[in-house]
């Protein structure tokens, strides 16, 4: 009993971990979701079903793309398909597409489908992530009928402006004329000559070769002037002027005179370059947060981050975080350029001091939320540095920094510097703020990445404790069984063979609890191995149904195996688990019928891709109500305490064989009702490994149960 205490806490110690793993995933503001390798959706975060009004069970256990989310639209489930098949193959997917919600009407979601890979680089599963976008496309629906009407009025008040007089000027092939408007934007004195050349002297020489051509076609009769350009004033003031030019022609068509107009644009010019440094911006954290939830593996994941991050944000990027010893390490270094990209190398092979007591130690870690900095020694990373690698860092002539915490939980992890060493690209707030945002999902997926390997080392040691705690229960156990036996054949007062009856019986139940703890904690721990060999699905079925003939009888209950015509001959699959599995199902079905019968149904399909063994265990037992239903394949789950207590058992044998299903490439179907009886359907990938089919081909196959003596 005290063996079994300490199981059952061990358990619960790894249930509450996986709990606080949980509950990280469902308080992210996005949708999100786990699917396994089939596209069977593992699980899905909280916020997803309470934005669309879903039960979690409409969406557990289906496949993704044929969850009420997409029922409506067969186009967009074949998109998904093939979009989570993508995936899986190790392929990123994003698209923006149509879902629906609970009261049936329909939203759009910005849905990308991520493939999450192991320590060795594989993908074991996808993760769907989604952001509800309906009110921004239908913002920009509006925005577009907004921008035509506003198109209209825009051109009609610019030819108001023009015949206001508007830096305006007038043009022919004899003279130029400007008004005083233009030589103030052009900053020159309203007593310089007005020409072409002289206009073209204040242009920015980048601009100067277009407003030429757009000039010369102008004027020869070829084009329209309606033209941007920039500007340098006399103080070295770049400003953004717009031209337009309205023409007059000669009898022999000739341009021969132009009026004309400028208005300054730059605060528009600026708004569109602001806006253009955002979407980059935003374009660059979407793909930092997909990279950075693709990944346990997070300092790979930050050293792509850091890349990044150059040169969209930064000409330099470099993550330090905190490591197990005390001292501050090293993960990431990004330069922009090749005389940077070159120090960087240098920079992230060069390992800092690993001594404890002389190292950079991570209470050097900033506490704030992020700042920016113009002096380099300043920055925590340089600090840290050894004198050499400081001065190779001086020697770039970083002109800009700006630093972020990576903090979680009132925890500073790590620290992300960025810094630009062109005056132009000086840091604002912006970036500050797209770098915090970085920062803080990095922060984030470091902790998640660090409970899980606590999880897994904490799963490892429960399954290395269950697995040597079994076996060592397990040895004495058999020989207490087997002494036990010896003296009950040798007993003859009738009581005490009862008795020796009793602690048989009860030995047995007991090893096999052990023996289902095994196999859970050798499942658990990834030991349990499935051999694909050649065997024949009837003779599993006939071996099993004569293990179980001797309960069925002791019930007075019938078992009868029916075999489908088309069932091959010889199937692929591991024949121990699948002989577990149908011994698991058939026991159960056994136990909970008291009248009527079992019968077992062998069937094939091989219209699927694998064809796939279906074994039906059919009952006329108790049933089972719709609520229990949902926790059959939880590990020590046994329905309601009055049929617990009436039936016994560990609550272990649907969850192992469930597990033993998804291993053989199939799962395990339930259908049943309180009071008439169940149905459990195993199905597993099993291709036919010959051409003929059973032996029975005018009809199917029946085996019953035997009549015991003096039956009719």
């Amino acid at each position: 009993l005290e063996n079994q205490r300490r199981l059952v806490e061990v358990l619960k110690e790894s249930e509450a971990t996986n709990a606080k793993l949980q509950v990280l995933f469902d308080q992210s503001f996005f949708f999100a979701g786990i699917l396994d390798l089939d596209g069977v959706v593992v699980d899905v975060n909280e916020n997803a079903l309470s934005r669309s009004g879903y039960e979690r069970e409409e969406i557990i256990g289906h496949l993704f793309w044929e969850t009420r989310w997409w029922m409506p639209c067969s186009r967009t489930r074949e998109l998904l398909q093939d979009a989570v098949g993508a995936a899986a193959r190790g392929e990123m997917w994003r698209q923006e597409i149509p879902y629906w919600i609970a009261d049936g009407s329909q939203r759009i979601a910005d849905i990308a489908l991520t493939p999450a890979r192991n320590e060795q680089g594989e993908v074991i599963y996808v993760l769907p992530t989604a952001l509800d976008i309906t009110e921004r496309k239908e913002a920009e629906a509006r925005e577009v009928q907004l921008q035509a009407a506003l198109a209209t009025k825009e051109r009609r008040l610019s030819m108001a402006l023009q015949s206001a007089g508007l830096a305006a000027w007038e043009w022919s092939p004899e003279a130029s004329i400007w008004d005083d408007r233009l030589y103030e934007m052009l900053g020159i004195p309203p007593d310089t000559p007005a020409s072409t050349p002289t206009f073209y002297k204040s242009v920015h020489p980048s601009d100067l070769p277009g407003l030429k051509r757009a000039w010369e076609q102008a004027t020869s009769g070829s084009g329209t002037y309606d033209h941007e350009f920039r500007i340098v004033r006399p103080d070295g003031e770049i400003r953004w002027l717009a031209g337009s030019g309205e023409f007059i022609c000669d009898e022999d068509g000739n341009v021969s005179r132009v009026y004309g107009v400028n208005w300054d644009i730059t605060s528009r010019k600026r708004s569109e370059e602001i806006e253009k440094r955002k979407n980059e911006l935003d374009e660059l954290l979407r793909h930092a947060v997909a990279t950075i939830a693709s990944s346990l593996d997070y300092e790979t994941t930050l050293a792509k981050v850091a890349q990044l991050c150059v040169p969209k944000l930064a000409d330099w990027a470099v993550i330090d975080l905190a490591g197990v010893d005390g001292c501050i390490k090293r993960v990431a270094v990004a330069g922009a350029d090749s005389k940077g990209d070159m120090v960087a190398t240098e920079l992230d092979q060069a390992s800092l001091q690993s001594d404890v007591d002389s190292g950079p130690r991570c209470d050097q870690l900033p506490d704030h939320a992020g700042r920016l900095m113009d002096e380099l020694e300043q920055a925590t990373f340089y600090r840290v540095m050894s004198a050499e690698d400081q001065k190779r860092v001086r020697d770039i002539g970083l002109k800009s920094l700006a630093e972020v915490p990576l903090k979680t939980r009132d925890t500073t992890l790590g620290v992300l510097t960025l810094g630009s060493h062109e005056p132009s690209h000086a840091f604002g707030i912006v970036e500050l703020n797209v770098a915090r945002e970085i920062a803080a999902r990095a922060a984030v997926a470091i902790d998640n990445a660090r409970l899980f390997q606590a999880a897994q080392q904490a799963n490892a040691s429960k399954s290395e404790f269950l697995a040597n705690m079994s076996h060592e229960i397990r040895t004495p156990m058999t020989a207490i069984l087997g002494y036990a036996d010896l003296l009950r054949q040798k007993e003859t007062d009738p009581a005490s063979a009862e008795f020796l009856g009793i602690i048989k019986r009860n030995g047995e139940f007991l090893l096999e609890i052990i023996n289902d703890i095994l196999d859970l904690s050798k499942i658990d721990a990834g030991k349990l191995e499935v051999v694909s060999e050649s065997l024949s699905p009837r003779a599993v079925v006939e071996d099993v149904r004569s293990m179980m003939l001797v309960r069925a009888q002791e019930k007075d209950i019938s078992l009868d195996v029916r075999v489908s015509s088309d069932v091959p001959e010889e199937v692929a699959s591991d024949r121990i688990r699948l002989r577990q599995i149908l011994v698991n199902l058939v026991g159960n079905a056994i136990k909970f019928t008291d009248q009527g019968g079992v019968e077992v149904v062998l069937g094939y399909r091989e219209e699927t891709d694998p064809a796939l063994l279906q074994i039906d265990v059919i009952d006329t037992g108790i049933g089972i109500d719709p609520e229990h239903q949902k926790q059959l394949f939880t590990t020590f789950h046994q329905g309601n305490e009055s049929i617990s207590r009436q039936y016994g058992g560990t609550g272990l044998g649907l969850a192992i064989s469930q597990r033993l299903a998804h291993m053989l490439g199939g799962e395990i179907l339930v259908r049943s009702e309180p009071g008439v009886g169940s149905t459990f359907s195993c199905l597993i990938a099993a291709p036919a490994t010959s051409t003929g089919p059973t032996r029975q081909h005018s009809s199917d196959a029946t085996l019953s149960t035997p009549r015991q003596e003096g039956e009719s």
